[in-house]
């Protein structure tokens, strides 16, 4: 039976911590993240930090919300 909390990868290099990878040569991908801060909610479904020396970032399929509902 499929474990659907776990992330498989069998590339060489490629490190599993909770719902991010990091990719030997690209940098870090995040899938399915849910950040929380005072006021403020964000929904992301795929982020990345590029490992270059210029350190570019990039977001897919997101949206943010003041965190309260609606009247």
């Amino acid at each position: 039976m499929l474990d659907r909390q776990s992330i498989k990868a069998d590339c060489p290099g490629v490190k599993v911590r909770g719902h991010s990878l990091y990719v030997p040569g690209f940098g870090k991908v995040f899938l399915g993240e849910l950040l929380i801060k005072p006021g403020e909610k964000t929904l992301t479904m795929l982020r990345f930090e590029l490992g270059s020396t210029t350190k570019g970032t990039g977001t897919g399929g997101g949206t943010k919300t003041n965190g309260q509902p609606y009247p």
